[in-house]
């Protein structure tokens, strides 16, 4: 069995046609559904703004990557939302850690080479490279 849906096609105002079999119908009917019924968002909820504050939302939920309902939806559940980074952000943040790295090393090496003549110097120096490794470990990319 065909179907037949017209699709637009982009510089023209006229429509080709699209033929698809009936596995593609079905898929095409079925693509927006959730796997788990629980999940499907089918609650509705008002909440109204001013003016200011919903562009200041707006804004909020653009710089997070994020729809203005899955901001607020968020929001509302836990509080915080973790914001979808770009990939300029990811690349700063990839340099950040190496530096880190790099500094927690140098330090090791320091360490290793007082190790025995100063016992508490070197004390120190591994407090300090196990806060760096803790700081590299909370950030998640």
């Amino acid at each position: 069995m065909l179907a037949v849906y017209p699709e637009p096609v982009e510089g023209s105002h006229s429509s080709t046609l699209l033929l698809l079999s009936a596995n593609n119908v079905i898929n095409y009917f079925l693509m927006n559904r959730k796997q788990n019924p629980e999940d499907v968002l089918s609650e509705n909820k008002t909440i109204r703004f001013t003016k200011r504050e919903s562009e200041a939302v707006q804004k909020k939920a653009d710089d997070a990557g994020m729809s203005f309902s899955d901001f607020c939806r968020q929001m509302a559940l836990n509080g915080y939302v973790r914001a979808v980074r770009n990939s300029c952000d990811m690349e700063n943040i990839r340099i950040f850690i190496n530096l880190l790295l790099e500094n927690k090393t140098a330090v090791s090496r320091v360490g290793n080479l007082i190790k025995n003549r100063d016992p508490n110097l070197f004390g120190e120096l591994i407090k300090l490279k196990n806060s760096i490794q803790g700081i590299v470990d909370q950030i998640q990319l």
